[in-house]
């Protein structure tokens, strides 16, 4: 003879299994895996004291890790790599490239080729350089988004500069489609400068992370 509790119960629990059943799958619904979240963005600072942080107490009062600062408050995820050397040049940033692409960038920050003006190196050499830097990096990333910072004359007031140089950039940009910043010094007063007239105190990083941050923000709103 059945045991009429023991088949209620079974009647309950096949219930309660068609119940669970219907209920939305919040993970299905969002087709998200919540164990799955996307990797950060890897943003590579290649540059020179600018990028390094000349002159400055401490190297994270620079402009990288000023950014780095602005988008872990927003949210960003991000990994960033800076490579600025005081005193580098184009050249000396296209020998290092092979060891820093051991981990591919979906950002490049490039800001080299002032020193090499103040070596006296043409500007069609740098254009060389530089183009040769991007040609790499788009190989192995053809994604990668760049943001490439220029120099103009007046950014180096005790020099006569050749006025061909802001078009070694523009014309770089324009043939490796990338963002261009003609200058990060042009608009910094002199109060935000170390004495040499060239690079930056404490004041002119900050000014120089707000002025990069909209178009940062940008390149990654476009991944």
């Amino acid at each position: 003879m059945s045991n009429p509790l023991k088949k209620a119960g079974v009647w309950c629990l096949v219930v309660l299994l068609l119940l669970s059943s219907c209920r939305p799958n919040p993970t299905k619904e969002s087709g998200m895996d919540p164990e799955i979240s996307s990797p950060p963005v890897r943003i590579l600072f290649l540059g020179n004291s600018l990028t390094a942080g000349y002159g400055l107490e401490d190297p994270l009062l620079g402009f990288p890790s000023l950014l780095r600062e602005r988008l872990d408050q927003a949210n960003y995820q991000v990994d960033i790599l800076n490579a600025g050397i005081s005193g580098e040049t184009s050249s000396g940033g296209r020998q290092r490239l092979p060891y820093l692409l051991t981990t591919i960038p979906d950002i490049l920050v490039l800001e080299l080729g002032i020193n090499d003006a103040l070596q006296g190196y043409p500007p069609d050499s740098t254009y060389d350089e530089l183009a040769a830097i991007l040609k790499r990096v788009q190989s192995v990333n053809p994604q990668v988004r760049v943001l490439l910072i220029g120099f103009v004359p007046s950014d180096i007031p005790w020099e006569a500069i050749n006025p061909a140089w802001p078009m070694v950039y523009q014309k770089l940009a324009t043939t490796f489609n990338v963002t261009l910043v003609p200058s990060i010094l042009q608009d910094l007063p002199a109060e935000a400068l170390l004495p040499d007239g060239i690079h930056p105190n404490a004041a002119g990083y900050q000014a120089i992370a707000a002025q990069l941050w909209p178009l940062l923000t940008a390149l990654l709103q476009r991944g």
